[in-house]
């Protein structure tokens, strides 16, 4: 059986990326929705079972070691990001906030490449 919810996280990645290439004003708004507490918290567990999936379904895809290496990245990352102090994860939001689009925009190219990087390498084997 293939499991195709690797490269479709990937899919979602990269228009993510087109969209902060495209509308850092967007980018910037989602990072105002992302910062209250409750919010930032709910992403974040989002974003950690991602990656815990990312590690359950890599062996199923192209190169499971790039998944596994993200999914290790991207679950260390939202759990360390659900252990800091509120004020801390706060000041975080507001700092991304305040940088220039073209912060956004670059951003937003890295995550172009590293969703096609998911795509490829979490196509499933054997497709």
């Amino acid at each position: 059986m293939h499991y195709h919810g690797v490269w479709v996280i990937g899919v979602i990645m990269a228009l993510g990326g087109v969209m902060a290439v495209l509308r850092p004003d967007w980018m910037r708004k989602t990072m105002v929705f992302f910062t209250g507490r409750h919010r930032f918290q709910a992403a974040a567990v989002v974003k950690l079972l991602i990656g815990v999936a990312f590690l359950i379904l890599a062996t199923g895809t192209r190169i499971p070691w790039v998944i596994i290496l993200i999914g290790i990245l991207t679950a260390a990352g939202n759990l360390w990001a659900l252990l800091i102090k509120p004020e801390t994860a706060h000041n975080f939001m507001l700092w991304w906030q305040k940088q220039p689009f073209w912060v956004y925009r670059l951003w937003g190219i890295v995550g172009v490449l590293i969703a096609a990087l998911v795509i490829y390498a979490g196509w499933p084997r054997g497709l």
